[in-house]
């Protein structure tokens, strides 16, 4: 993982702490490895972490559920959860699970848009591109 995916407010995974929720970037060398502040969580005080040291939270249909997404049985896969990114479903972010496989992909005006979203700051990342909101749980 690099300094440069992530953003404030982005779930990431530390080994000894466990969740952690990025509150700070305070730099970036070259490589792309930084140094982070995280937080346990939006009260809790915040601890320096190097960018290396931390790692990407696997995608879950949990995941997608504490994020909002509703489920929807579809014949073609197992079920896909979606969340709408506007009032009228015309814009969507699919979380289709084949085979306890996550692929999430951007449905906008009809028009599929496939995404290698694998991890929880990924979906975070996109669902802020396309709508200029915060995805939190």
């Amino acid at each position: 993982m690099k300094a440069t995916e992530l953003r404030i407010g982005n779930y990431v995974w530390d080994d000894y702490s466990g969740e952690m929720i990025v509150y700070a970037i305070t730099g970036n060398d070259t490589t792309g490895f930084g140094d982070i502040s995280l937080r346990k969580n939006k009260i809790s005080p915040s601890g320096s972490y190097k960018v290396k040291d931390v790692k990407p939270i696997p995608l879950t249909e949990q995941w997608l559920k504490d994020f909002g997404f509703t489920e929807v049985k579809d014949k073609a896969y197992h079920y896909t959860l979606k969340i709408p990114i506007d009032g009228e479903n015309k814009n969507e972010i699919v979380g289709i699970i084949v085979n306890n496989n996550i692929v999430c992909c951007a449905i906008t005006n009809g028009h599929w848009s496939s995404n290698n979203i694998f991890h929880v700051h990924q979906l975070q990342n996109l669902y802020f591109a396309l709508t200029g909101m915060e995805l939190t749980k």
